[in-house]
């Protein structure tokens, strides 16, 4: 994967963080797909169409040394070689796929999502919630626990939603709540095909994941 530094990340401002938007991202996105879907895929939940790449895609560390530069800071806990990690891989969703959509938030500083279908459904990309309550002005990790697995969306509403557009890639705080918008396709071909980063930043803080 090559990144294209001439793309200038769009920010927008989400609770007390930002997330970061580049369109055009990669140099040859086309060739990230077709290597991605050549790629071998396990499957997490067999009963589900959601598949996982074995192994971490080749220039990972490209993307890395790049968001570094665009954040400011080094970033770790990427490189987890484990062949059942989701950790940095390719990933497909099919629609049948559909309950794995949940609000949630990350046991990671940093996430970030690479779009690599050519023309997806714009309302496939990520969504991103704000809590509804008394404490709505306070700093948004003063009311958010770091990793919420589930989130009562009673309690946690949408107020963005970024779509999919091939070849964008959003970078966010781990600790915002979101989900992806929507899955769609029914093969692995035809699927909702993203590039699922992880980080954290300044330092590994890898034992708190255990």
């Amino acid at each position: 994967m090559l990144c294209n530094t001439q793309s200038r990340p769009i920010r927008i401002r989400a609770a007390d963080s930002t997330i970061l938007v580049w369109d055009n991202f990669l140099i040859d996105p086309g060739a990230t797909r077709r290597k991605a879907l050549l790629a071998t895929y396990f499957k997490p939940l067999p009963a589900i169409p959601w598949f996982v790449a074995d192994r971490q895609p080749a220039g990972l560390k490209r993307v890395v040394n790049h968001l570094e530069a665009a954040i400011g800071a080094s970033l770790y806990d990427w490189n987890i070689s484990s062949p059942r990690s989701t950790i940095c891989k390719f990933m497909i969703n099919c629609a049948a796929a559909k309950s794995l959509i949940r609000a949630h938030a990350d046991p990671f500083d940093l996430a970030a999502v690479l779009y690599l279908n050519e023309r997806p459904p714009s309302e496939a990309g990520t969504t991103f919630f704000w809590r509804e309550s008394s404490t709505a002005n306070a700093p948004y990790s003063s009311i958010v626990p770091h990793f919420l697995p589930n989130v009562d969306r009673t309690t946690f509403k949408p107020t963005l939603a970024i779509p999919n557009v091939f070849n964008r890639l959003v970078c966010y705080d781990g600790a915002l709540i979101h989900s992806a918008t929507g899955y769609f396709g029914t093969t692995k071909t035809s699927g909702r095909l993203v590039a699922s980063f992880f980080f954290n930043r300044g330092t590994s803080k890898i034992l708190k994941l255990k």
